[in-house]
C-alpha cells in the first residue's frame, strides 16, 4: 500500500521530530517545554481575549514537564500548572466539555500546591458533572474523599460544604434516612457558623427528598424556607432548584398556575447565570405543565429547545427526559406509534446512564402507551417491572401510580378482584403521604371503575360504594385548586351511566374512552382466552357493536408480544 507523498512527508517528519526529542536528555526536554510555555503565553497576549483560557490545558502542560528544566523555580512552575489547570477547568466546564472538565479538576485535587478548598472545590464539581451526565455510580468515591479532607482540615465551613454535598449524593441515590441525618448534621454546623447559604442549600436538598418519597407538603415548605435563606447569597442554581421543586409541589397539589409561575421563575435565573443545564431543565418542566394544560404548541416549543440543549452539553439523562415529555405531547395529540419509538428511545438514554429511577418512569410511561396501543402483555410487563423498580427506589408516589396503571390493566382484562387490591394497595400508601391530587387521580378513578363493573354485574353496594368515592373526589377537586376537573368528570360521567337499568360499560369503561386498538386487542383477547366471557358479551349485542365501531380496517395488535422492554 502506498502513501501521497504529502502525508508519507508528514509521517516521516513526525516520526524524525518524535525520535529526535525522546533522544534528548530528560533536563533537554524541560527546556523545550519551558520556552514553548513562554512562545504560547506571549502569543496568546496578542490575540483576542479568552484565548489564554482556551490554550489553558495544553499550558498546563507544558508547566508540568517544564519542571526539570536548568536553572527553574519548581514552585513557581507548579503554581503556574495550577492557575492554568483551574482556568482551563473553568473554561472547558463553560463550554459543557465534561470529560475534559473532570479531568482537569482531577488534577487539581491532586495537585500539590492545591489548598484544602480547591480540592474539595474540584471534587465536589466533578461531582456534579457526573450526577448531572448519568454517571451516579462514580461519585461515592468523590464524596468520601472530599469527607476525608474536610474533616483533616479541622474548617468548619469545609465540613458544611461536605455534609451538603453527601446529603445531596444520598439524595440521588434514594437513601432518605441517611438524606435525614446529614441534613440534621449539615444544619446544625452550618447554623453554628452562621452559613445561610450552605443552610439554605441543605434545605433544598431536603425538599428534593421529601419530594421523591412523595411529601409535597414538606418538600414546599423546605424549598419556600431555602428560598428565603439563599436571598442574597447569589446563589443561582440553588434558587433557581427551589423554585423548580416548589412548582412541582404546586402541580402535584393541583396548583397548576402557580406551578407555571415557579418553573417560569427558575428558567428566568437559570438563563441570567448562563447555566445552560439548568436552562433545559426548567423548560421540560415547564413544558410538561404547559402539556397537561393543554397548551400544546410552547409545551412542544419548550420541550425542542430542552433537547437541544442537552444534547449540545452531552447530558444523556436530561436528553432522554426531553425525549420522553415530548412522547407525551405526542401521545396528547394521538401520535401514538411516534411516541412508542421516543419511548424506547428514552429508555435506552436511562439505562445507558444507569438512571435506575428514570428507568423506571420511563417503564410506566411505556406500559401506558402499549395499552393504548393494544398491546396487552407489553403493559402488563413494563407496569410490573416499572413498579417493583420504583419501589426499591423508595418512590412511594411514582410506584402507587403504576399500580394503579397495572390494575386498571387487570379491570380490562377480566381480573376485577385483582384490580381492586391494586387500587386500595395505591390508595392507602398516597393516603398515608397526603398526597391526595395523585390518590383521588389515579387510585379513586380506578377504585370507581372497580365500583362502575361491579354495579353492571347488579350490586346495589357497589353503586354506593362507588357514589361515595365520587363525592369524596368532588371535595377533593375544591381543595386542590380545580386540577382534577377532566378526571372528576370522567368519574361522573361513568357513575350515571352505572346507575342505568343496563349500563352501557365494559370492565369499568364506557366504550369511547378505550382507543380503537385497544378495543380489538379486547375483543381478540377475549374470543381467544376467555370463551364464557365472550359468549356473555354476545349477550349485549349493543355493547359489542359500540366496541366494534371505527375497528374495521385495524389488524389486531400483537397483545402476546411482551415487547422490547
Amino acid at each position: 500500500m502506498s502513501l501521497p507523498a504529502e502525508i508519507a512527508y508528514l509521517f516521516r517528519h513526525a516520526v524524525v521530530r518524535d525520535a529526535a526529542y525522546d533522544l534528548q536528555p530528560p533536563s533537554s526536554r524541560a527546556s523545550l517545554h519551558a520556552m514553548a510555555l513562554q512562545i504560547l503565553e506571549a502569543l496568546a497576549a496578542t490575540m483576542p481575549a479568552g484565548t489564554l483560557d482556551a490554550w489553558s490545558e495544553e499550558l498546563a502542560d507544558h508547566a508540568r514537564r517544564a519542571i526539570e528544566s536548568e536553572g527553574a523555580d519548581r514552585e513557581a512552575i507548579l503554581r503556574q500548572e495550577l492557575e492554568y489547570l483551574l482556568r482551563g477547568a473553568k473554561h472547558e466546564a463553560g463550554l459543557w466539555h465534561n470529560e475534559r472538565s473532570v479531568a482537569l479538576r482531577a488534577r487539581i485535587a491532586d495537585h500539590e500546591l492545591a489548598d484544602d478548598a480547591q480540592r474539595i472545590r474540584a471534587l465536589l464539581d466533578n461531582v456534579e458533572t457526573l450526577m448531572r451526565s448519568g454517571s451516579i455510580h462514580k461519585t461515592p468515591a468523590l464524596l468520601d474523599a472530599v469527607w476525608e479532607l474536610a474533616q483533616a482540615s479541622g474548617k468548619p465551613a469545609l465540613v458544611v460544604m461536605a455534609l451538603a454535598a453527601r446529603a445531596q449524593g444520598a439524595a440521588m441515590q434514594s437513601r432518605h434516612e441517611e438524606v435525614a441525618r446529614l441534613v440534621e448534621q449539615g444544619i446544625a454546623a452550618a447554623l453554628e457558623i452562621d452559613d445561610s447559604e450552605t443552610h439554605g442549600r441543605l434545605l433544598v436538598t431536603l425538599a428534593s427528598d421529601a419530594q421523591a418519597t412523595g411529601d409535597w407538603v414538606k418538600g414546599e415548605a423546605a424549598a419556600r424556607r431555602a428560598l428565603e435563606l439563599l436571598a442574597g447569597t447569589h446563589h443561582a442554581a440553588s434558587e433557581a432548584r427551589a423554585h423548580l421543586y416548589i412548582g412541582d409541589a404546586c402541580w402535584e397539589q393541583g396548583k397548576l398556575e402557580e406551578g407555571v409561575s415557579e418553573y417560569r421563575e427558575a428558567l428566568k435565573i437559570y438563563q441570567a447565570a448562563g447555566n445552560l443545564g439548568g436552562e433545559a431543565s426548567a423548560r421540560d418542566h415547564l413544558g410538561s405543565l404547559l402539556t397537561e394544560l393543554q397548551r400544546k404548541d410552547e409545551a412542544g416549543q419548550q420541550h425542542e429547545r430542552a433537547k437541544e440543549i442537552y444534547s449540545d452539553i452531552g447530558d444523556t439523562v436530561g436528553y432522554g427526559a426531553a425525549v420522553s415529555n415530548i412522547a407525551s405531547l405526542m401521545e396528547v395529540d394521538g401520535q401514538h406509534a411516534a411516541a412508542r419509538v421516543h419511548r424506547l428511545q428514552a429508555l435506552k438514554n436511562f439505562r445507558s446512564a444507569g438512571a435506575t429511577y428514570m428507568e423506571g418512569i420511563a417503564l410506566g410511561n411505556l406500559g401506558h402507551l402499549a395499552r393504548l396501543l393494544g398491546r396487552l402483555e407489553e403493559a402488563s410487563r413494563c407496569f410490573q417491572k416499572a413498579r417493583d423498580l420504583l419501589k426499591r427506589q423508595g418512590r412511594v408516589v411514582e410506584h402507587a401510580v403504576f399500580e394503579s396503571g397495572l390494575g386498571q390493566l387487570l379491570l380490562l382484562t377480566g381480573f376485577t378482584d385483582a384490580a381492586e387490591a391494586n387500587g386500595r394497595a395505591a390508595s392507602d400508601e398516597l393516603t398515608r403521604i397526603n398526597v391526595f391530587h395523585w390518590r383521588e387521580k389515579y387510585a379513586t378513578m380506578l377504585l370507581i371503575r372497580v365500583a362502575a363493573e361491579r354495579a353492571v354485574g347488579g350490586s346495589s353496594k357497589a353503586l354506593r360504594d362507588g357514589e361515595d368515592l365520587l363525592r369524596r373526589m368532588g371535595d377533593a377537586r375544591k381543595e386542590i385548586d380545580g386540577g382534577l376537573k377532566s378526571t372528576y368528570e370522567s368519574a361522573a360521567k361513568l357513575m350515571e351511566e352505572a346507575g342505568k337499568p343496563q349500563p352501557f360499560i365494559y370492565c369499568g369503561h364506557l366504550p369511547d374512552e378505550l382507543p380503537a386498538p385497544l378495543r380489538v386487542a379486547l375483543l381478540d383477547r377475549l374470543e381467544k382466552a376467555d370463551p364464557a366471557g365472550w359468549a356473555d358479551l354476545q349477550q349485549r349485542p349493543a355493547l359489542l357493536a359500540a366496541l366494534r365501531e371505527g375497528t374495521e380496517e385495524l389488524a389486531v395488535p400483537d397483545w402476546r408480544n411482551v415487547g422490547e422492554a
